[in-house]
């Protein structure tokens, strides 16, 4: 007798919607050097990880998916769903702490993301790394555990 796969309505629908074309984030396409092991084409050696692990461990995500945020078009780094309940999080990964003027976007962005209702350890995951502190794959294990285990 052959097995047939039975997948459950929410399975078929997170499927569904990883699979679905989205609107990505227009800027700068000559920055995504890196080709993930999903096929996705990201910025940095730090979200082609991210990319990698999410993928291998199947939880469904989408690379720079336009979320609307008020009258603002945003794009987080991974926006996720959670493989067993469907609930949305978005993954900001944060590279360059060293510079200035990127930490004052990131404050920026914080403060956008709760001004919505999406706030930091709950639906927002946010990662972080500079010069003298890299980033790496346990932590993104960790993250996992802790979010979709």
């Amino acid at each position: 007798m052959k097995n047939s796969v039975h997948c459950t309505p929410i399975e078929k629908e997170l499927a569904e919607w990883q699979s679905a074309s989205y609107e990505k984030n227009p800027k700068h396409p000559e920055n995504l050097k890196i080709q993930s092991i999903s096929g996705n084409w990201v910025r940095s050696k730090s979200e082609a990880l991210i990319d990698m692990i999410l993928y291998v461990n199947k939880i469904p995500f989408r690379y720079e998916c336009g979320l609307q945020l008020g009258s603002r078009l945003m794009y987080p780094d991974f926006t996720i769903r959670h493989p067993k309940t469907g609930e949305f999080y978005y993954w900001e990964h944060f590279g360059l702490m060293d510079v200035a003027e990127y930490r004052q976007k990131v404050s920026f962005k914080f403060s956008l993301y709760m001004e919505h209702g999406i706030y930091p350890n709950r639906q927002l995951i946010t990662t972080y790394e500079s010069t003298d502190e890299p980033f790496g794959a346990n932590q993104i294990e960790k993250i996992l555990n802790q979010y979709f285990d």
